[in-house]
């Protein structure tokens, strides 16, 4: 059977506030609706057109060195009636989601990044979603990223009842910053969340045998199917990742570019496909 992933076209989001485009105003820890939580007198948030993926500016954070954190993590907030614009607030539906944002990862770019949904007056996570393993990604571009639920490590993240009126905490651990004596660095542009929807499409007789299987040891995802066949990574956004041609049957494909999460594996052979879902 083939599956194909689906998402709301529109994120439940603001795209001008969560696109860090808004009006700035305000003072250091409180810019284009964003407010930021200093420590030590410091916020290692900002606004900055340093750098963005989209409109002018992005949001950037900041340390050097990294040994100069005495907190363990370093967080901002936007939204929630006490402390921001009310329409930079997060409304959700009891659903399925999927958080993706845009990063500039420089070299010295932390490894964790962590998106907690919290009420506007409360710091107790309703929905939470996170990404590791930046440092191993592609350095000094823009890249489109998917977050993963915090709690069980795959795509979509559930949220039990809806919710009104809430903001967002963006956070990276002090653990998952570089060496000690280095700085950290990464900016953030146009957060969204969306809808997930997941249904299966274009149905197929499974006609021909074949088996996909990931090994984390090694990084590598093994496809066996027929000489000849066309394989295709596919994520969870039904954005194909790569095509790769299996001449003699037996694929080994490098995942450690591949985030945590689930990915399709879609094998074309002799006019049918046959489609697995793997999670890494």
């Amino acid at each position: 059977m083939g599956i194909n992933t689906a998402f709301a076209e529109t994120s439940i989001l603001n795209p001008i506030y969560w696109g860090f485009e808004g009006e700035v105003y305000g003072s250091e820890t409180a810019q284009n609706g964003w407010y930021f939580t200093p420590y030590q007198g410091i916020s290692n948030y900002a606004i900055t057109n340093e750098k963005a993926a989209t409109g002018t500016y992005s949001l950037k954070f900041y340390i050097d060195p990294v040994s100069s954190a005495t907190f363990n993590t370093y967080a901002q907030c936007i939204g929630g009636p006490s402390n921001g614009p009310v329409d930079a607030q997060i409304n959700m539906a009891a659903g399925q989601y999927v958080l993706t944002f845009k990063a500039y990862l420089p070299d010295d770019c932390p490894n964790a990044i962590q998106f907690w949904i919290q009420p506007g007056s409360s710091t107790t996570n309703v929905i939470a979603f996170k990404l590791g393993g930046l440092q191993a990604l592609e350095k000094n571009k823009w890249l489109t990223l998917t977050a993963v639920d915090n709690g069980t490590n795959t795509t979509p993240t559930t949220l039990a009842a809806a919710i009104s009126g809430h903001k967002m905490q963006i956070a990276i651990p002090k653990s998952q910053m570089t060496a000690a004596s280095g700085s950290a660095t990464i900016y953030i542009d146009d957060i969204v969340i969306s809808t997930y929807v997941l249904s299966a499409v274009n149905a197929v007789n499974e006609s021909f045998e074949c088996t996909v299987f990931s090994n984390r040891t090694n990084n590598m995802l093994n496809v066996n199917a027929p000489e000849a066949s066309t394989v295709r990574i596919i994520n969870t956004l039904g954005a194909v990742l790569s095509t790769y041609q299996n001449p003699t049957g037996k694929l080994v494909v490098p995942a450690s570019k591949l985030s945590t999460g689930i990915y399709f594996v879609e094998i074309s052979s002799q006019g049918e496909k046959v489609v697995k879902k793997i999670s890494l």
